[in-house]
């Protein structure tokens, strides 16, 4: 685990990680106390806020929607989560 001691806006383990940071990091231990998996936190996590993304550019006309928005933040987290369990 690494140290955030000392810099400014950090928050837990992750380095200079904005406020917004904190949030989801509560999510996951939320989660995590509630006996579920950490996997399963990160995909509806990433599938919700995916969602939301896409229906933001869905309202505005922009091309990518919510489906698209919700396949690349889910597969995005699979494929770090995942780096980072081999990593391991």
């Amino acid at each position: 685990m690494l140290s955030s001691a000392g810099q400014k806006g950090s928050v837990g383990f992750f380095p200079g990680c904005p406020r917004p940071c904190a949030t989801l990091l509560l999510v996951f231990r939320v989660g995590i106390a509630l006996g579920l998996n950490f996997l399963v936190v990160g995909i509806v996590l990433a599938f919700i806020l995916g969602g939301i993304i896409g229906l933001e550019r869905q309202k505005r006309y922009i091309m990518a929607g919510v489906r698209t928005n919700v396949l690349v933040c889910t597969g995005s987290f699979l494929f770090v989560s995942l780096s980072i369990m081999m990593g391991q």
